[in-house]
């Protein structure tokens, strides 16, 4: 079985050491923490008490780590026969559907996800990649909590389709888990 650790480059090298040349047709970038490990809030901290590390960690996980992964897998991904990146966002990080701060650390790092994903649909396209951020949904997870919409499997299924049914037409875009364009 392979064990990713995606804040970790010597987990990331071992990793893609142990795929060895195999191709990967798709890679889902799913990395997420809300970022509030260390608030008594469930979105964290209000602002004027947002702490730096709380920050960097949450921009370490859900921004850079799939960014390195991404890098890391690009040999493996050039031998795929798709070349598809699915970077899972979300609307708290769209900058034109903002309607408040909270969860600070979580929605910021998304918006930097969202911009990682233009940036690698403008540099992977010409080697024909479809690069993609999608909307799961607000998903009963642990971090989306009881409260939330839909269940686990109903999101995954309708990711999946929406992944399935995937052009590179569609590149460069930010979609909900239906396939509807998203604002940025």
């Amino acid at each position: 079985m392979l064990c990713l650790d995606i804040t970790s480059d010597e987990s990331i090298k071992a990793f893609v050491h142990e795929l060895g040349g195999r191709g990967v047709d798709v890679l889902i970038n799913n990395a997420g923490i809300l970022g509030n490990e260390r608030s008594s809030s469930r979105h964290g901290p209000r602002f004027g008490s947002i702490e730096r590390e709380d920050m960097e960690r949450t921009f370490s996980v859900n921004t850079a780590s799939p960014l390195m992964l991404v890098q890391a897998l690009r040999a493996n991904l050039d031998s795929g026969t798709r070349r598809q990146v699915v970077n899972i966002s979300s609307t708290l990080g769209s900058l034109a559907l903002t309607d408040s701060g909270e969860p600070w650390a979580y929605r910021a790092s998304k918006a930097a996800l969202n911009m990682v994903t233009r940036s690698l649909a403008c540099e992977m396209e010409l080697s024909g990649y479809t690069v993609v951020a999608v909307h799961p949904g607000w998903v009963r997870t642990e971090m989306g909590g009881e409260g939330a919409d839909i269940a686990a499997q109903e999101s995954a299924q309708c990711l999946a389709a929406f992944i399935d049914g995937l052009t590179p037409a569609m590149n460069g875009s930010f979609f909900d888990r239906f396939g509807s364009v998203l604002a940025w």
